[in-house]
Order: structure tokens, then sequence, then C-alpha cells
């Protein structure tokens, strides 16, 4: 049985930006919980139509440009150099942290992750953002609340397309206010406000 212990959200980016203590090793697996806007949903009056709740395992602390060489070279038999380009309007601010800052005002926090494409969500629910009624994909993935690129996605992987389909991984940022718990190192942090 897990331990749980209730946090707020300054306390959960405060972990993060200080991550040795919670993986000397610098990489960390966990379960995470988020709320957040569906990407390819429509935008009405400045919000999206669409929200989803998403509790998936993820990877933390892992390197994207390590892990797109480790995996061209070690599964796909080639050897590149791949280097990541920087995340617009994001930037990393303490060494070793898996947490990025805002840019224009240095004050918005996100927790950075991999999750790997094989890995399904342990749960995944999509809602009406305005009423917060429960919906299926099915009932809304549609062009009355999906864009047009959103409903014809363009096929790519990671490491600009250099990993092969089979090996692809998700590179994720969450922003700490949609955060709504994770599980590391045997203890499930829920947070509280």
């Amino acid at each position: 049985m897990k331990n749980l212990k209730h946090i707020t959200k300054a306390q959960a980016v405060a972990m993060f930006e200080d991550y040795k203590n919670i993986s000397a090793s610098g990489v960390a697996f966990s379960s995470l919980s988020y709320l957040v806007d569906v990407n390819e949903s429509k935008t009405v009056g400045g919000e999206k139509l669409l929200k989803k709740f998403v509790k998936i395992n993820a990877t933390i602390g892992s390197d994207y440009e390590k892990k797109v060489n480790r995996i061209v070279e070690n599964k796909q038999g080639e050897v590149i150099n791949f280097v990541a380009q920087p995340q617009f309007g994001k930037e990393y601010y303490i060494e070793g942290s898996p947490v990025v800052r805002d840019t224009k005002t240095q004050e918005k926090r996100y927790l950075v992750f991999i999750c790997e494409n094989h890995t399904k969500p342990s749960e995944h629910k999509m809602y009406i953002a305005s009423t917060m009624q429960e919906v299926t994909k099915e009932q809304v993935w549609n062009s009355d609340y999906i864009t047009p690129a959103g409903l014809n996605p363009k096929e790519y992987t990671s490491g600009r397309g250099a990993v092969d389909q089979e090996n692809d991984f998700a590179f994720r940022t969450v922003d700490f206010a949609n955060l709504k718990g994770f599980v590391i190192g045997g203890t499930d942090y829920r947070i509280i406000d």
C-alpha cells in the first residue's frame, strides 16, 4: 500500500526543482494525473472546447537528446548526433531539474516528462469544458469540436523524425496548475489546491 501525502502545488514545484532529493540517479518513474485542454480541440472565446483527465506512467528526468540518440543507435543501428531544439516559450533554469519556466513571465512552471508510446493511460476521460460533462472521443471527434488540423494529424516521430514509429515516445510538459497528483518512490502525492 502506498503512503498518501497531501501537498500544495508550490510544494510539488519545490520537490521537482530540488530533484536530487527525489532521484539520486536523475531519473524516476512515476504515475502522473493531470487535467488539461485537448490540443486538437477548437477554441471559442479564448477557451478550448474540450478537456481531458489523464493518469499515465511517465519517466521524469530523462534527457531528450540522449534518449533519441540512444534509441537510434541501440534499436535502429544508426549513429547520429541529434541536438534538441529549445522549447518554444519555456526554459530550463535549474540544472538537472525536470522543471521549466515560462520565458516571458519567469513565473509559470511546467513539469517535463517522457511517455513511451506503448504505455497506455490507466485513466483517460474527456470532458466538454464548459459543463465538465464526460464524453467519449467518438462523440466529439468531429468538425464541431476538433480543428481541421486535429482531424488530419501529420505523422511524425520524436527526434524530428529520427526515431522509427515502433520506438517512438512522447516528450511532454504539464503546467503545475493542471497537475492533480503523482506517485514517486512509493508515495502517492495528491495536490490539494
